[in-house]
Order: C-alpha cells, then structure tokens, then sequence
C-alpha cells in the first residue's frame, strides 16, 4: 500500500502587521527608558559639576576680600519691573564677566580715595584656576572660550557657565547699598535644571532678604545650586 502524502503547506514568512506594531511600541519603551536613565545620570553629573565650580569660586571670593578688603561689586542686578527675558539674561552674563574678570586678576579697588572704588580695569592678581570653570563669549554664546591671559586691559565679554549652558548669578551690590549688602554677603548660584532664574524673597537692590525662611529655601527657589550644598 502506498503512504498516503498531505500537501504541504507554504512556509510563512514575514511578520503580520500586529507583531509589527508590538515591536515598534516595545522599541519605543526600551527607549524612553535608556533616554529616562541617560538624563537622569547626565542631570546628576551636572549638578555636581556645578557645586564643585561654586566651591572654587567661592574660595576664589575669599581670596580676592582677603586680599582687597571687600568682594568684587557688581554695578546692578536686574530690574524687577522687566520681566523680558532677554534683559535679564544680559544682565546676568555681564555680571558673570565682571565676576571672572575680578578673579581673573582684573578687576580690584582704587584706595587712593576717601571711599573705596571698585575698578574692573585695574590689574590686581590672579586668584582662580580658570581651566577648572567654562567659560564664553558674548556673541558666541554656543561656544566654550579659552579666557584669554595676555590683555592689557580686562577682557570684554567672557563670562562663567554652569553645565547647562547659563551663566553664574553673581550680585553683590554697589554704592548705596553697600552696608545692606555686607551684612547680608554676595549672592552666586547656578540655575539650576530648569534653567529659571528665580530669587524670590530677595531685593536685588537693597540686598535685603525678604521672605520669612530666606531667599535661598523660598520654594520657588529650590532649584537653584548655591555655594555650599
């Protein structure tokens, strides 16, 4: 008797259009989370960054008011009527450039006078290692600069950074706020994640702290890095 044969049936291949979406939407998790964990780690390695940089300029600080007296004045901090962000981001770059100017050995007080005069063009000694921050340059503000050492006068424009890109919030006031200020001590932070500048609870101007539990733990504040933590 002969075997009886069955016709064999074709040997599927490909996948079906459901096996197709399953895939996609499982690429697609097993991304949001290696880019979740990435962020996540990048966003630690950031922050720490930037305490270790406030650390050095806090000591920096030290040096330059031991040295001259006072800490370096910054001529204004931002008005709080304009909320243009733009304005406020000027303002803060040009105060981080006075700041990296000052501990950068340009930058100390004229005490031939009466009163002290802070002159950011007068040649005073380097008191940072600059090739532990980053700096920029206004106008080319996606590029990381090298400070420049050989000027014979203070560098225009070259500010600190954070590692999110921001300047440094330098405010320490002068003039007529002086006694307000040195009672109350400089004010330097980063940003932060969100990169918001936020100083609530605290006069630019006067240098007054004007919420209960300070400035610095006001909540919409808690995001900021300050010298430190």
């Amino acid at each position: 008797m002969s075997a009886i044969s069955f016709p064999s049936r074709e040997k599927q291949t490909g996948f079906t259009l459901i096996e197709l979406l399953m895939g996609i939407a499982i690429l697609g998790v097993l991304a949001a989370i290696t880019f979740g964990v990435f962020q996540g780690v990048k966003d630690t390695q950031n922050r720490t960054r930037a305490k270790a940089e406030l650390s050095v300029m806090a000591q920096a600080l030290e040096r330059f008011k031991s040295k001259y007296g006072d800490y370096p004045w910054t001529a204004v901090g931002s008005d709080p009527s304009n909320s243009d962000p733009a304005s406020q981001m000027m303002v803060a770059k040009e105060n981080s450039a006075l700041l990296l100017n000052a501990l950068m050995g340009w930058g100390r007080f004229d005490l031939t006078g009466s009163t002290p005069n802070f002159d950011p063009d007068m040649e005073g000694v380097a008191l940072v290692d600059v090739s532990k921050l980053s700096v920029r340059q206004i106008g080319s503000d996606l590029d990381y600069v090298d400070y420049p050492t050989d000027q014979s006068r203070a560098p225009d424009g070259y500010y600190l950074v954070d590692p999110m890109g921001n300047p440094y919030v330098y405010l320490y006031g002068q003039d007529a706020n002086r006694t307000r200020w040195e009672n109350f001590g400089y004010v330097l932070y980063s940003k932060g994640d969100d990169q918001v500048d936020s100083i609530e609870g605290f006069d630019r101007f006067s240098g007054i702290a004007t919420a209960e539990d300070d400035y610095r733990y006001h909540a919409k504040n808690a995001d900021n890095l300050y010298v430190g933590e």
